[in-house]
């Protein structure tokens, strides 16, 4: 009878336990709200962006931090509880910001208040990269070659029809657009991409068969683009002149591309790097160091505001003061 009882109980375990996992299943299916966490603000963080009134950072489990002066950091509420990984603002107040479990966030108020535009854990994954060019038309970026547009604002997002995209499927972690109106994408594999001048996308050649984490237009024409174990090029007219390898003298992965002015440019890194790439073409390395941390971790973007520099990264928000032009006696911060 002792046996039978014990089977009895093995069995109602099992499926209480089939039970809860469906249903734990099913509530990670569905979009949940980030909870508010005290210590936010030194959380892992991913993206941080200047609107032109606020700044406003995201990362982990959800969290979008506004802070209105650059000291005071608050976390908002959002409905989803995923890793956010880059947020764009078309403007002071309308903003995207997207992540995992291909989750679209949309803002209408500065980043006060969030929307969900788009969410789907069970096909497409983890989206990489957002960008803006309007209220209107905008890009959403990421794994296994996924490439969703929209032309209303967010209300519909769609797969964008770019055969050299999709055909290549790899994963793509950074967008923007140069002056002349060209978009330019880059992923792994050393895989960029550019649109022509009837707006179709097509893979360019590479000088590089790792993966870039970011890219930047410089002027009209040119182009640079960073990525793994310190690797930074450089070309004056995209699809047209070589490209340039930049001596970073660091094995270190690069992460993002920040623009100063039309002749300098901050790359962060890993074990919290900072590189200032001048006009010239030269990199110089500084170290970021915070005494509370083993200073292992990485600066995932960067964002200049009057004299400052705010860095995103493993550890929330870090905030410095800009670089001097001249860094010859610059070591570290």
């Amino acid at each position: 009878m002792r046996r039978n009882q014990k089977s009895l109980q093995a069995m109602v375990a099992a499926l209480a336990l089939t039970c809860t996992s469906a249903v734990m299943a099913e509530a990670e299916m569905s979009p949940q709200r980030s909870d508010v966490y005290p210590m936010a603000q030194d959380s892992l963080l991913l993206d941080v962006t200047d609107t032109g009134d606020a700044l406003v950072a995201v990362g982990v489990r959800g969290h979008i931090l506004r802070s209105q002066d650059g000291e005071r950091w608050e976390q908002v509420n959002a409905p989803v509880n995923r890793l956010l990984t880059a947020v764009s603002f078309a403007d002071a107040r309308q903003g995207w910001a997207v992540g995992h479990d291909a989750a679209i966030l949309h803002t209408t108020d500065g980043g006060l208040n969030w929307e969900l535009q788009h969410f789907d854990p069970q096909g497409q994954g983890p989206l990489l990269d957002v960008f803006f060019e309007s209220e209107q038309r905008g890009f959403a970026i990421g794994a296994f070659g996924t490439f969703l547009g929209t032309t209303d604002g967010g209300q519909n997002w769609a797969p964008v029809d770019a055969p050299a995209v999709s055909d290549a499927a790899v994963h793509l972690y950074a967008m923007t657009r140069a002056p002349d109106g060209r978009y330019l994408m880059v992923g792994e594999m050393g895989s960029i991409f550019a649109t022509d001048e009837e707006g179709q996308w097509a893979q360019l050649d590479s000088p590089y068969d790792g993966s870039f984490y970011d890219v930047q237009a410089l002027g009209a024409k040119g182009v640079l683009a960073v990525g793994m174990r310190g690797n930074a090029y450089i070309t004056n007219e995209l699809g047209v002149a070589e490209w340039r390898r930049i001596e970073s003298d660091t094995l270190l992965g690069l992460t993002s591309i920040t623009p100063v002015n039309a002749k300098r440019m901050l790359i962060t890194g890993l074990n919290r790097n900072l590189w200032v790439l001048d006009a010239p073409g030269r990199m110089t390395q500084i170290r970021v160091y915070d005494p509370e941390s083993s200073n292992t971790g990485s600066l995932n973007a960067a964002v200049v505001r009057d004299g400052q520099v705010y860095l995103a990264g493993d550890r929330g928000i870090h905030v410095m003061p800009l670089p001097p032009a001249d860094l010859a006696s610059v070591t570290s911060q």
